[in-house]
């Protein structure tokens, strides 16, 4: 019983640390996007995340339309 309680807080630890490193990036990355504008103010996000954070927003945009059309 112990160990599973134990197992329990270790394993909340683990992820709340990484749901915390998750949020740290989204708001660096809606920070960069927010003061850099590419050009002149280069935009310090990996062209991957930018990528993926354009497609996820694409997707998003294409579940709201089929929601909205049925």
């Amino acid at each position: 019983m112990a160990a599973g309680c134990v197992a329990y807080y270790v394993a909340d630890a683990c992820i709340s640390l990484y749901e915390v490193a998750v949020d740290t990036l989204f708001l660096c990355f809606c920070e960069d996007c927010e003061q850099n504008n590419g050009g002149s103010k280069p935009y310090f996000v990996t062209d991957s995340l930018r990528a993926f954070m354009h497609e996820t927003k694409n997707d998003h945009s294409d579940m709201t339309n089929a929601r909205m059309t049925s």
